[in-house]
């Protein structure tokens, strides 16, 4: 009888462990490593400035061989009007100059956060396009404190089913590996300086100076049209 109880509590523990495991492979987890760097203020070098006065700046990660990229503005500017500009995402045709390669769906939406799905047509011969899911969290300024806007990074659509009924692009690269994060740092005269940050991996094979010089020309007018919308809906 002991024996037998023996028996029962071990398979009850290793189902539990299997199922803790399973729950585990299943969640879209947030990619901390990524944020470390993000929010890590060492390491970044000033590049240039553009006309309108953006600043560009880049951080080489050797140990994940990427490279992160920051830009950033200082404008008068209501930082929760750029918010809901940024999580508006079924929107971003109506203003974003890449607009006519670039296709986004919202898929899930509740308080904290939504789900949704991006597909970009690459318009150069021997390019494949990029594809990906991504998860954006909105639950930010609750506390003027904190001076993240809104945190995105990319996610498992296999671990969602509500995620599952997209259709998606059989030939384009599927990427896996990224995230970006939106802050804001209050300043004198009623301005705060906006800046994004971005570390992704574009999949696939692209040259090492390809590769960054589209990275650097989509994040800066990726920034550029969302501050344009925001100071157009400010006024």
């Amino acid at each position: 009888m002991i024996n037998m109880n023996k028996k029962i509590i071990k398979t009850i523990f290793w189902m539990m462990v299997s199922l803790n495991t399973l729950c585990s492979m299943d969640r879209n987890v947030r990619p901390d490593d990524l944020f470390t760097y993000l929010y890590d203020e060492a390491e970044w070098k000033f590049v240039n400035e553009s006309s309108d006065s953006i600043s560009l700046y880049l951080k080489n990660l050797d140990k994940i061989n990427l490279t992160a990229m920051s830009v950033s503005k200082s404008i008068q500017l209501e930082p929760k009007l750029l918010k809901d500009i940024i999580v508006d995402v079924n929107k971003y045709k109506s203003f974003l100059s890449s607009a006519n390669s670039l296709k986004t769906i919202e898929v899930l939406r509740d308080s904290n956060f939504l789900d949704a799905y991006q597909h970009i047509k690459i318009e150069l011969p021997f390019f494949d396009n990029r594809q990906y899911f991504f998860r954006m969290h909105t639950d930010f300024l609750q506390n003027e404190d904190i001076s993240t806007l809104v945190e995105w990074y990319l996610i498992n659509p296999k671990t969602s089913t509500d995620l599952l009924p997209i259709k998606e692009d059989s030939s384009a690269i599927y990427l896996k590996y990224g995230a970006g994060v939106w802050f804001l740092k209050p300043m004198d005269n009623n301005r705060v300086n906006i800046s994004y940050r971005l570390i992704m991996d574009p999949g696939g094979y692209i040259p090492s100076f390809m590769k960054e010089m589209i990275n650097k020309i989509s994040v800066v007018n990726l920034f550029r049209d969302v501050l344009k919308e925001a100071q157009k809906k400010s006024k």
